[in-house]
């Protein structure tokens, strides 16, 4: 074999001064001396093989030498960087944003293709940067949806897309934490789309037979998603109980009365048309239900009194203020209460008077006649009367109300049933807020139910007597409120 041969050759010619042979593992052990060449031609050829070969050895050998050298030098260059990174942390960071500055389409180049290569770490460096300087993050957030405000849309839709759930608890919180910037956008998008708006509500009214509705739905003019998430939601869970507002909640089974008979009858106006009911308990107060006014502010709002009609008559007062309770939500419609206040207080006649609200703590018999007025509809699937409407309930047991709405709903203590067992008599969609009366006594507001006059499945309104500790403070609070105010102006 040619390897033998080379040994043999090396062996006898040691000035040649070439590498050492490998092994070849299917040969035999090279320490054992092979045969001698017997011709000088032979001997010849393998010379020259042999030094033919310790060249190219010797050349890859260089290269594969400055390969490595070279790979080493780079390698203690990024050490050395990184050291001086780690040591220097402010100068890095300056030469940083000075490259930034000087390419910015390099560095945005460069950026993205680092985002599309390592995505978790890039997530994980972003959620650790705004949480070490939230402010920074805000302005450059702000900074940037000016800039680029298409861009920014369609990066906040696709987020509402891939994430409902947190876009809705942020919505909320959002809204909770800064309600008069959220009522003031509201307002302004209103003002800047009409068209969109009048779409939205005619959409929401085209869906008064299968939308369980409420305030929100109805109206359409917040665009909030956690808003359209609780209607949806209501769509979707067929047994639940239908929320009564606006024009959705009205009387059926009920007659004809004039307004002499329920002086503290109004109608809260909205856009110009009635959108709930409520009930005069003072010269400046009236009051409603939370899911009426919640989201909205005092400008959007007018109360109508004194008129057995919902639409013309009487007169209309401007709202001032309101407060709605805070643990009101739309999940559970528990403390679905809400208080205005009117900034012209109001002049009593037979036709506008308060009306006394229970004491705290007090009860109704189950059983009890109570009595309900408003415009709502006069059946479930419609049907919108020209004259207030009253109808008599009999008050139903807790326990009862209870098992009737469960597991959908849960009947709190800040709750009032009341209905005809064989169905045939309620409140409906418009009557929301609207007042319910039990011996000349403000008992209840109406809240929600399940459909209109159905068997088995009463009214719900909000409990006056649970709720009177906050109505007293709520009232004392807008009430010292602007006489505060007033007092401030007159200086």
């Amino acid at each position: 074999m040619v390897v033998l041969n080379v040994v043999e050759l090396r062996s006898n010619q040691p000035g040649l001064n070439e590498p050492k042979a490998k092994k070849n593992k299917n040969s035999e052990a090279l320490d054992v001396v092979p045969p001698i060449c017997s011709s000088e031609s032979e001997s010849a050829v393998s010379a020259d093989l042999s030094l033919e070969m310790s060249t190219s050895s010797v050349r890859k050998t260089k290269k594969r030498r400055a390969r490595f050298t070279d790979k080493t030098r780079k390698m203690q260059i990024h050490r050395n960087q990184k050291k001086y990174v780690q040591n220097n942390p402010v100068p890095h960071r300056n030469a940083t944003a000075n490259y930034q500055r000087k390419n910015p389409e390099v560095h945005r180049k460069s950026v993205v293709v680092y985002q599309e290569k390592h995505p978790e770490v890039h997530r994980e460096s972003v959620a650790t940067y705004q949480e070490k300087h939230p402010e920074v993050h805000r302005e450059s957030v702000a900074a940037y949806q000016k800039k680029h405000p298409e861009v920014h849309k369609k990066y906040v839709a696709t987020y509402q897309e891939n994430h409902p759930e947190v876009h809705r608890k942020s919505s909320g919180t959002y809204q909770e934490k800064h309600p008069e910037v959220h009522r003031k956008s509201v307002a302004a998008y209103q003002e800047k789309h009409p068209e969109v708006h009048r779409a939205a509500q005619t959409r929401y009214n085209t869906n008064v037979t299968t939308r369980p509705w409420n305030t929100k739905c109805q109206s359409a003019m917040s665009y909030q998603p956690e808003i359209d998430y609780e209607c949806d939601k209501l769509i979707a869970i067929v047994s639940v109980p239908t929320i009564k507002s606006l024009e959705d909640l009205k009387i059926v089974g009920g007659e004809d009365i004039d307004i002499t008979e329920a002086p503290y009858q109004v109608s809260l106006v909205r856009g110009g048309r009635h959108s709930c009911g409520g009930a005069i308990v003072a010269k400046d107060i009236v009051v409603t239900a939370a899911h009426c006014i919640s989201g909205s502010y005092p400008e959007m709002y007018k109360v109508r009194v004194g008129s057995s009609y919902s639409q013309k008559g009487g007169d209309l007062y401007p709202v001032g203020d309101l407060l709605w309770h805070p643990d009101f939500n739309y999940s559970k419609m528990d403390s679905d209460i809400a208080i205005l206040w009117l900034s012209r207080p109001l002049t009593f006649s037979t036709t506008v008077a308060p009306v006394e609200m229970m004491a705290r703590n007090e009860e109704i018999n189950d059983g009890d006649l109570t009595v309900v007025t408003g415009w709502g509809n006069l059946f479930e699937t419609g049907g919108t009367p020209s004259k207030l409407q009253s109808v008599a309930v009999p008050k139903v047991n807790e326990r009862v109300c209870s098992a009737a709405y469960q597991p959908v709903y849960s009947i709190t203590r800040n709750m009032l049933c009341a209905g005809a067992s064989e169905g045939g008599k309620d409140a409906c969609q418009g009557d929301s807020g609207g007042p319910l009366v039990h011996n000349n006594k403000l008992a209840g507001i109406v809240s929600w139910g399940l459909g209109c006059a159905r068997p088995d499945y009463p009214g719900v309104y909000a409990k006056i007597s649970a709720l009177r500790t906050w109505i007293d403070k709520s009232i004392y609070q807008l009430r010292w409120k602007h006489i505060v105010f007033r007092t401030e102006e007159a200086v």
